[in-house]
């Protein structure tokens, strides 16, 4: 009897590995943070109650993770960030950013950013996903993430009263002409 029970919640188990790997979204439902391997730049404004701060965000999907760094306009580093899978870790923040709640919440809302596109992430089967026109909604709790169909992403956390936009910088040029 034992063995027969054994191997039935092995089956269940075995049958839940495989539907977890299989978990599919229709691809216009994917946030897109970057389009190839190579590194994506966007400008960057994180707001919350009274203070805003604006910067450059550089990422790049290097096949396992995303990692990437915030910079403001001056190329002084906010912070740096690695997100793999469910995991996100915050490293060499400024002093002032540098605290355990700025840490978790900024870690959260990362995750979530970087997640929401990583199949094999908790985050990635957990968020729903609907869109109203051209503009792409992902929802987890109470963190919201829209993107518009000129490309910028709106990622609103209501909890702590944070919003980040980004908007994809398409190209960089060189305006110092003499």
């Amino acid at each position: 009897m034992k063995i027969l029970f054994l191997i039935a919640l092995a089956g269940c188990l075995l049958s839940a590995c495989v539907a977890r790997k299989t978990f599919a979204v229709d691809e216009s439902l994917y946030l897109r943070m970057a389009d190839t391997l190579g590194v994506s730049r966007y400008l960057a404004t994180i707001t919350t109650t009274g203070r805003q701060v604006t910067g450059v965000l550089m990422v790049k999907y290097d096949g396992t993770g995303w990692r990437g760094a915030l910079m403001n306009e001056f190329g002084i580093k906010l912070f740096d960030f690695a997100s793999l899978g469910d995991k996100c870790r915050m490293e060499h923040l400024l002093p002032f950013l540098d605290r355990w709640y700025i840490r978790k919440t900024l870690a959260g809302d990362f995750r979530l950013l970087f997640g929401c596109d990583t199949p094999d992430a908790k985050v990635f089967r957990q968020a729903q996903r609907r869109t109203d026109g051209d503009t792409l909604s992902i929802t987890l709790r109470s963190r919201e993430i829209r993107r518009f169909p000129d490309g910028k992403i709106k990622l609103q956390n209501k909890k702590n009263k944070m919003v980040y936009v980004f908007n994809k910088i398409n190209k960089i040029t060189n305006e110092t002409s003499r």
